[in-house]
């Protein structure tokens, strides 16, 4: 586990963004920060909101002006970290697509509300700008991965993520598998998510987007090694769904996300019913004056 959940209580929170100073609360002294953030297991961005309060009108001015002046040409990528006294952890990273300033929920209080999307514009904006005639299929697949979503000629076109070397060699494994040498039969792509969302169905796998990587997935599972959950370490409570599934809350572990394995045992180190589970959904909600928590939607997983 990153960090020691059963010592650390003080949720600490940092945001940053190119061109700005890092604002943070490491220790219960500084900003509050409060959050929501939701990970899928789809092929769309995740979200987050993050309310920051009392933050200098100036800075509050200059994050929300650098957000609105924002194009296809030139995205403003930020990233929100949360974790435990002192030791922060990615939770998402993606495009500012909003910002609200001046709310006022009380009196005394003015708050920065910024709305992020992991992939929001690379997903929604990228159009096909490949050559799809006579092109190797893993080299179509990857290209469209990671070719910049501003070049429309070949290698470009792209969603401009970025991929893993264990992901890009799962993905040319399973490729070679299935002996898909070259692109046939494809249909007309409207854009580079509608072409990956066919190229990944023909291998049989999914994917989503995380902190700007795409992850791929078969059946449901990512690359990433599974995880322990126990009141050890950090786990809150539980109960087990008709479906055999479980629904999960404990304290935030940013590492999660859906597709990933968790082996979840009791107060007597007992498997709670499935030897493991997968990730489906994972919510994020918490504050640097209160709870930092994570609630988890899980299946059980197949061992292979």
């Amino acid at each position: 586990m990153p960090f020691a959940y059963s010592e650390l209580y003080q949720p600490a929170a940092k945001f940053d963004a190119p061109g700005f100073p890092t604002i943070a609360n490491l220790d219960g002294n500084g900003l509050l920060f409060e959050w929501e953030v939701t990970r899928s297991r789809t092929g769309e961005a995740d979200t987050g909101m993050v309310s920051i309060y009392n933050l200098s009108p100036a800075l509050s001015g200059q994050i929300q002006e650098r957000a609105s002046n924002t194009g296809l040409l030139e995205l403003f990528t930020v990233t929100f970290s949360i974790g435990w006294q002192q030791q922060t952890a990615e939770l998402i990273t993606g495009d500012l697509w909003r910002v609200v300033p001046n709310l006022r929920p009380s009196a005394t209080d003015v708050v920065t509300q910024l709305h992020i999307g992991d992939g929001l514009q690379n997903l929604r904006d990228a159009q096909m700008g490949l050559n799809v005639t006579s092109i190797a299929f893993s080299a179509f697949l990857l290209q469209a991965i990671t070719a910049p979503i501003n070049a429309g000629d070949i290698g470009g076109g792209g969603l401009g993520l970025k991929i893993r070397t264990a992901d890009r060699a799962f993905i040319k494994q399973r490729v070679t598998s299935l002996n898909l040498q070259k692109l046939s039969n494809s249909p007309a792509f409207g854009s580079t998510k509608q072409a990956i969302d066919w190229l990944m169905a023909t291998l049989g796998l999914e994917w989503r987007v995380q902190n700007g990587f795409f992850i791929p997935m078969q059946g449901g599972i990512n690359n990433d090694p599974a995880i322990e959950l126990s009141p050890n370490s950090g786990l809150i409570g539980y109960a087990k769904r008709d479906d055999g599934g479980i629904t999960l809350t404990a304290l935030a572990i940013p590492e999660v996300q859906p597709g990933l394995r968790i082996v979840v045992r009791d107060e007597k180190g007992l498997n709670v019913d499935a030897p493991l589970y997968r990730v489906d959904t994972v919510s994020f909600t918490g504050s640097t004056q209160g709870e930092s928590i994570m609630a988890i939607e899980a299946e059980r997983a197949r061992l292979v």
